[in-house]
């Protein structure tokens, strides 16, 4: 696979810069499945308050915020899910810019070394090989493997990992629900 021959590539310490991308890409996804987790509820409440009462979750968290009227807790449940949306999003920018920033000094430090090759290449060598063409190639080379392959690659495991967890988290929450939906994504994608 392309991938794995460009990380051939890497050095050892940018091998090991990839482990906090895994785990903030890991993390992300988490925070992204809280986040639809807690819409749940809140549209629960918004369609029927009387579900506080039956909901020993949600009872108990009205309980302890000590709420005289439903529609403070209400209120408190949507500033927390508000909360939710801002702080995965701005984690979510956060791991984009590393992402983004990750791949960007892939692309300086592999055409770095690649050049520094080409430079210490015996004299004979650029008496047979147009220089200029040579450097042009090379750096253009190195942008096309940088955003043809690990670019997109980083977008679909990071992707990827999102889907996996919100599967899963819909497969824990109910899955006969999340074995209709799959049947219809699949029949409605194939054909």
């Amino acid at each position: 696979m392309p991938i794995f021959k460009l990380i051939s590539l890497f050095t050892r310490q940018e091998k090991l810069r990839l482990i906090p991308m895994t785990i903030a890409v890991l993390g992300i996804s988490v925070l992204e499945v809280a986040g639809i987790a807690s819409l749940g509820p809140f549209m629960a409440v918004v369609a029927d308050p009387s579900v506080i009462q039956r909901q020993p979750l949600l009872q108990k968290a009205y309980e302890l915020g000590n709420f005289a009227v439903t529609r403070d807790f209400l209120i408190a449940l949507g500033l927390l899910v508000f909360g939710m949306v801002v702080i995965t999003t701005i984690a979510k920018m956060l791991v984009n810019y590393g992402i983004f920033r990750f791949v960007g000094n892939r692309r300086y430090h592999l055409g770095h070394r690649l050049f520094r090759q080409y430079i210490y290449q015996p004299y004979s060598y650029f008496l047979d090989h147009n220089t200029s063409g040579l450097s042009k190639t090379l750096l253009s080379e190195v942008d096309m493997v940088i955003n043809g392959v690990l670019r997109p690659s980083m977008d679909i495991f990071a992707k990827g990992v999102l889907v996996i967890a919100i599967m899963v988290f819909l497969i824990v929450a109910n899955p006969i629900v999340a074995l209709v939906a799959a049947v219809l994504f699949g029949v409605i994608y194939s054909g």
